[in-house]
């Protein structure tokens, strides 16, 4: 079940990233592109971290089980 929210935020994600690039003229006025720069890097932190979590719990979880 953690994977499937994982692969869930991680697609609401790069449909994010490719909606803010795509926009990234317009939002150039309101300073946005800075938040939309952010949120890219940050996902790319932040979804590695999350599954390789989830591996190894799952992997400390078998271990418990033996």
């Amino acid at each position: 079940m953690a994977l499937k929210i994982g692969y869930l935020m991680m697609v609401c994600w790069l449909i994010y990233v490719v909606y803010s690039i795509q926009h990234v003229d317009a939002w150039n006025d309101d300073n946005r592109v800075a938040i939309a720069i952010f949120l890219a890097f940050a996902g790319l932190v932040i979804f590695p971290v999350y599954f390789v979590s989830i591996y190894l719990f799952g992997e400390l979880r078998k271990r418990m089980q033996r």
